[in-house]
Formats: structure tokens, sequence, C-alpha cells
């Protein structure tokens, strides 16, 4: 049975979390939401300039302002979008907590991958790896949508942990993902 032993800390968690948010599509919802603050921005000065200004020079003012005002205002609508979504992963993440941070050991058994930590352990059949992902820092071996073993690379010898995602690559069959 092979297995591996990290510790989690809290900032693996939001490590997982903005993970999760760049590459698993809740950024563009982030920036989406950006736009919309644009939109409606945009559409409240217009509403002001139509209030204070006559005849088809105000539809030309409105445009030109809108077009000036889009590189300056956007970005910092889209900053403030994603420091809100920071705050509310680094949030969740320091309250759900309770039983991740802390000492965990992963191990390959002969059909399923068992996790034990501090306070729980856990078993999961090898049909149910969705993917693994690598990254720098970590790697995430995600279990469905929204579950993965973070494993980070700190820690963890470099060819201990390489031998083991070998070993569950061939369990699970599937070719590996950077980046999903």
């Amino acid at each position: 049975m092979q297995s591996i032993e990290f510790t989690i800390t809290t900032d693996d968690i939001v490590a997982f979390n903005v993970y999760q948010m760049q590459k698993r599509g809740t950024l563009k919802s982030a920036t989406a939401g950006a736009y919309l603050r644009f939109v409606l921005f945009y559409l409240l000065l217009m509403l002001i300039v139509f209030a204070f200004s006559p005849g088809w020079s105000r539809v030309v003012f409105e445009f030109v302002v809108g077009i000036a005002l889009l590189p300056v205002v956007f970005p910092y609508l889209k900053r403030r979008t994603l420091a809100d979504a920071m705050a509310s992963i680094r949030f969740w993440s320091e309250k759900c907590q309770k039983g991740v941070v802390g000492w965990h050991r992963v191990s390959l058994g002969e059909d399923a991958i068992q996790e034990e930590g501090e306070v729980s352990s856990s078993t999961w059949k090898y049909s149910c790896v969705d993917c693994i992902c690598e990254d720098v820092e970590y790697v995430f071996v995600y279990l469905n949508a929204l579950k993965a073993l973070t494993i980070p690379r700190r820690g963890v010898d470099s060819a201990i942990l390489a031998a083991f995602l070998q070993a569950l690559r061939s369990k699970i069959e599937i070719a590996p993902t950077p980046h999903r």
C-alpha cells in the first residue's frame, strides 16, 4: 500500500478555492458581475447626462463619455468584484475548516483511495476520481466537481509524490489533466 503524509493549513484551503475559482469557471462569473456593474454604472450615467443636456449632442456626449470611462472604471469594478469573491473565499475557508486543517495521510488501497486525518477518515473508490490537476504548489485529486484531495507539494518529497501520482494514475486509468 503506497501512501503519503502531509499537513493542510488554512492557506491550503484558500489556495484550493482560488484554484477552483480560476480553473473551474467561477472567475468567469465574477468577471460577468463586473460587466454587469459597468453596464449599470453606464446606464446611470446616461440618465444623468440625459437629464441635463439638450438634443442630439447628449447622445454623442454619452457615447464619448462611456467609451472614455470604460478603461478607467471597468478595471476598478473587476478588481472590486474579485476582491469581494476572495474575501468570501477566505471567510468560508476559515469558518469551514474543522477536520480539514492538520495532519493527513492518503493511501492507495487495492480498490480505493483512503484518506486519514486528525479527526476523520474517508474512502473513495477509484471510479469516482474525476481528474488530477497539478499546480506549481499543489496537486488536486478531484473526486467530483467540488471536492478534491488537496496535496501541498511542500513537505512531500518530489520523488515520492511522483511515484504516488504515477501509481494513482495507473489505478484510475485516465489521462493526466494539467488544468481543467
